[in-house]
């Protein structure tokens, strides 16, 4: 979690714009110094990456088809498709030459499908590449020999067989960098999540992504190193707005998937780049993400503020009392029954640094497990200000709109994250109280039983201001069903 917490993860470098064009794709090199993005059908510039601020400077621009991208982590080939286009990279200069078509050179294999391939990845270990076909709605799986780099058929997923959900139009395409999973969006659908096999590379269909139903039109998809974030270009996202970024939380775990904001797109004359995305790709280093877009004829360059540490803050104000604090979580089968309560209890709360969320001021529900001096994050949830619930404004106030003494945010439907209610009641002398309850689909819940020496929860607004409460084991619960505790 930041010192504060503010409106998006995300924050607006700059559009490099290659005007009369459309950016269709983007990719960075792996030693971060290089951006390419496709341009249309015809074309491919190279951009010069300034690792301290992120920004872009085109230096160069190769002719041929290229409507999408990636590239191995040895940063000797890229691929594009549009066909399934194979380009060399000098790692020096970043400047590519065409080698072959993929459609081609697979051996007895007469494969009509990557004629349409609308996205290509590369597992992290090089040996398999993962192309998405948008005619036919299939998700294709290659390997790679790794000495004359030769493709060769594995697998096939396709819309609506085997249970296959999500890839109706498959737009695009992104391997965890773990190499445990694969995720793929349809330009009609949903965001389809695969187990990944390590040995063979072949994908088991694991579920739509918790909170991305009805977004629509997806053509972009970028996951940060560390595997923590996946990012998604969209443009039609309910209850947001027609074109947008959705950034989900995912579990190192699992895999799993959980949408915690959409950042829309924001028109002229301050146009953040995101007319039409159609692709994303996150730079080595975690720092920066760029996002191309048809209709702003350029990429656009953010720079990326984590929402919560890798570990909990240490300036947060803990409870007079701890153990009056609780924690309560509930793991059901289909985890629509799924619930997370916590309650900060008998602290200090001044009403000052509650700001005023029906207006300007964003919070950050953060959540941690640390076992044997590891820590690692079970709950990441944006809370934004002037936020809207099912129509109506999120964050009544408590007690009179003009002098309220705390602050109500109320979800039925635990659309944004699986945040049903927080509570922020105002006090001193042991008189404040913090209560989050979290469920459903998108709730971030954890697997149970916690296998954890503490768990610390932090709820900080963008003002700096922080609570937390910490639950030492043993819990009073801790089964496959329930955990619960009292603070400490």
């Amino acid at each position: 979690m930041r010192a504060a917490a503010s409106a998006s993860e995300l924050e607006l470098l700059e559009v490099e714009q290659v005007p009369g064009t459309q950016a269709c794709e983007a990719v960075v090199s792996p030693d971060g110094a290089h951006v390419y993005a496709a341009i249309g059908s015809f074309a491919i510039d190279t951009f010069e990456r300034d690792p301290e601020t992120g920004m872009l400077s085109l230096v160069s621009s190769v002719d041929g088809p290229a409507i999408s991208r990636n590239d191995l982590p040895d940063g000797k080939q890229v691929y594009a498709v549009g066909g399934a286009i194979w380009y060399d990279r000098d790692p020096v200069s970043g400047s590519l030459t065409f080698r072959d078509n993929l459609v081609d050179p697979i051996p007895d294999t007469p494969f009509p499908e990557l004629a349409s391939a609308s996205a290509v990845a590369v597992s992290p270990d090089g040996r398999n590449l993962y192309v998405t076909a948008w005619e036919t709605s299939s998700l294709i799986v290659l390997a790679r020999d790794e000495a004359s780099f030769a493709p060769s058929f594995v697998q096939m997923l396709a819309q609506g067989k085997a249970g296959v959900d999500g890839l109706d139009g498959a737009s695009s395409v992104e391997v965890s960098p773990d190499g445990r999973n694969v995720y793929a969006t349809g330009s009609r659908d949903d965001v389809a999540s695969f187990a990944r096999d390590p040995e063979d590379g072949t994908l088991t269909f694991l579920g739509v992504a918790a909170g991305s139903g009805g977004i629509a039109f997806e053509s972009a998809v970028a996951i940060s190193p560390d595997g923590r974030r996946l990012y998604v270009g969209a443009n039609e996202v309910p209850q947001c707005c027609w074109d947008a970024l959705s950034v989900f939380g995912r579990d190192l775990e699992t895999g799993e998937l959980t949408l915690l904001e959409s950042v829309p797109e924001i028109q002229a004359p301050n146009a953040n780049g995101l007319d039409f995305p159609s692709s994303a790709v996150v730079s080595p280093d975690g720092l920066h993400l760029y996002v191309s877009s048809r209709n702003s004829q350029g990429v656009a360059a953010f720079r990326i503020v984590p929402l919560c540490a890798p570990e909990p803050l240490a300036s947060c104000r803990a409870s007079d009392v701890p153990a009056a604090s609780t924690l309560v979580i509930h793991d059901r089968p289909g985890e629509a029954g799924d619930t997370l309560d916590w309650q900060w209890r008998r602290g200090e709360v001044p009403r000052e640094e509650l700001g005023d969320p029906r207006s300007e001021t964003d919070f950050a529900l953060c959540a941690w497990v640390e076992d044997g001096g590891t820590w690692r994050p079970i709950a990441e949830i944006p809370v934004r200000a002037a936020s809207t619930c099912n129509g109506k404004p999120c964050w009544p106030p408590l007690g009179g709109a003009t002098a309220p003494r705390g602050f109500v945010y109320r979800d039925p439907r635990a659309e944004h994250g699986g945040l049903r209610e927080l509570a922020l009641r105002a006090g001193t002398a042991g008189r404040g109280r913090i209560r989050v309850h979290l469920k459903g689909d998108a709730a971030s819940v954890p697997d149970l039983p916690l296998e954890a020496d503490q768990v610390v929860a932090q709820l900080a607004s963008e003002d700096g201001a922080c609570w937390q409460s910490t639950f030492a084991a043993p819990a009073l619960a801790n089964d496959a069903k329930r955990f619960r505790d009292r603070g400490d």
